[in-house]
Parts: structure tokens; C-alpha cells; sequence
């Protein structure tokens, strides 16, 4: 089984770099390096996440949702600088997403299913440009616009208020438990390391990067489908309010049966992504050939 999987790792690095080094043999080399700090910067905001979630799970304070992440960062010693350098990589990483879905860089066809991950690569890029201008925010002392919880209320309501308004919300419910499945099949699969080149560390290594990032994407793939339903009700019942971001999802998950264990394995899940997104940093296929 072990070599099973180590080879499956092997072989899709390996065929992640061809199709990569001919999707973008003429990107420039800053794009991949603003790309990798992207995800090193992702990896902070979602292990910061996992922290807070933790300690809510704990009972120590309130859950939070990105922009509650930064927040935390900013507080730390030397937090101003390091908001700068995840500002930087967030930017790097939109660029990437949007220049991803523009010429499909991990080989998506013109096809449904092609077309569906190029629009969700762009709004990858949107979502953490967004991320970005906050964390912009914050370094100029600004305020980030408030909680993800009143921005998802916020959105909803604007969203139920064009016509079928309604009908649109069901749909990008019905989007994130699609997207929610999507991702806990590719976790359940094991094929989270698909466009990793592991082939320098040894077959345990390999392994343990592989299950962290199972646990990882399976964690946030479940948050995501709980924001999903919270979606659908609201579209249900015509009630923004009940929409919900990432802090109302885990809170959800707090208020079920065995909730505090639950939500305590979600907030490691969480940590674990946010740990992955840091090894794709370093080992993710990005660079083209000269």
C-alpha cells in the first residue's frame, strides 16, 4: 500500500510538471515565486484559523473567520510586518488563480468540467485579491468592514435582492456542497498530493504529507458544506441572516451532538490544510521552463 502510494505520488508529480511546464512556458519566473509565497501565506491565515478555532473549541474564545485571522496576526510582535508579507503573497496567490483560470494551467479543457474549475480558479483569485486589499486595510489602521458573519448576511441580502434572487442564492448553496464533495472525494482518494513533486523525500515523508492533506482538505471540505446548507435555508426561507460564514459554520458544529469534540477535530483539520498549503509553497509544480 505504502508503495502504492508513494509511486501514485511520483507519477502525478511527474505529470503535473509536464502539463504545467507546457501551460506556462512563457509565465515569468516572479509569477511562480509570487505564486509559492501565495501559498505560504495562505497556509499562515488558515494555521492561524485552526489556532482560534481550537481555542473556541476550548471554550476560550469566540470562533473567526479570515479576516478575524489577520486580525490575530497583526496583534503578534512584528505582526505589521508579517501582514505585509502575507499581503504580498495573497496578491501573488490571486494572480496565480486568475492567470490559472485564464489559461488553464493545470490542463482544464474548454469542456463543462473544464470551464467549471477555470470559474472556480477566478473565484479562488477574487476571494483572496478581496483578502488582500483587508489585510491593506488593516496595515493603514483601517477596519476590515466587519465579521464574515455580517459579510455573508450582507451579501446574501444583496444577492436575494436581484430578481430570482432567491433561486440564485439555492444555486451558490447547492455550488458550495458540490465544490464540499468535490474536495472530500479528492481527500478521500488521496489525490490532495496530485500536482505535488514529492520525489525527494522518502517514501514516509511522502506518506505524511499525503494523510496531512486528507485530513486537511476533508476538514475545510465539511466547513464548506455546512456553509452550503446554511446557504440553502436561507434561500428557503428568504432570510439573509441565516447565511453564514466560517465562524457561524464551526459554531454550528460546536452545537451539535458531541460538538466540542467535533468542532476540536475540524479546528485540526484546519491546522493541518493550513500546514499542506506551506508544503505546496515548496514542493507544488509551478515552475516553467525557460
Amino acid at each position: 500500500m505504502g508503495q502504492n502510494v508513494n509511486g501514485m505520488v511520483g507519477d502525478a508529480g511527474r505529470r503535473a510538471a509536464g502539463g504545467a511546464r507546457q501551460a506556462l512556458g512563457e509565465t515569468a519566473p516572479w509569477l511562480t515565486r509570487a505564486a509559492r509565497l501565495g501559498y505560504a501565506a495562505r497556509g499562515v491565515v488558515y494555521v492561524t484559523l485552526g489556532l482560534i478555532a481550537l481555542q473556541a473549541a476550548l471554550g476560550r474564545r469566540q470562533a473567526e473567520g479570515q479576516r478575524g485571522a489577520l486580525r490575530e496576526i497583526a496583534s503578534q510582535p512584528l505582526g505589521q510586518v508579517l501582514l505585509v508579507i502575507i499581503a504580498i503573497g495573497l496578491l501573488g496567490y490571486a494572480a496565480w488563480r486568475l492567470i490559472e483560470a485564464a489559461r488553464g494551467a493545470e490542463g482544464e479543457g474548454s469542456d463543462a468540467k473544464g470551464i467549471g474549475l477555470r470559474l472556480a480558479h477566478a473565484g479562488s483569485g477574487l476571494v483572496y485579491g478581496s483578502l488582500a486589499f483587508q489585510a491593506v486595510r488593516l496595515l493603514q489602521g483601517a477596519s476590515t468592514g466587519g465579521d464574515d458573519e455580517a459579510r455573508a448576511e450582507h451579501w446574501t441580502a444583496r444577492l436575494m435582492a436581484l430578481p430570482w434572487g432567491r433561486a440564485l442564492v439555492a444555486a451558490a448553496g447547492i455550488g458550495m456542497l458540490v465544490y464540499a464533495g468535490q474536495q472530500m472525494r479528492k481527500a478521500i482518494k488521496g489525490k490532495v498530493a496530485r500536482h505535488l513533486d514529492l520525489h525527494e523525500l522518502s517514501p514516509d515523508s511522502r506518506r505524511n504529507v499525503v494523510r496531512m492533506g486528507q485530513f486537511g482538505v476533508g476538514a475545510r471540505a465539511v466547513v464548506f458544506a455546512v456553509a452550503g446548507v446554511f446557504l440553502l435555508l436561507a434561500a428557503r426561507h428568504a432570510n439573509p441572516s441565516e447565511a453564514t460564514g466560517l465562524p457561524g459554520a464551526l459554531e454550528a458544529l460546536q452545537s451539535a451532538p458531541w460538538g466540542p469534540w467535533l468542532m476540536g477535530l475540524v479546528a485540526l483539520g484546519l491546522l493541518a490544510f493550513g500546514l499542506f498549503q506551506i508544503v505546496q509553497a515548496r514542493y507544488r509544480v509551478l515552475q516553467p521552463v525557460d
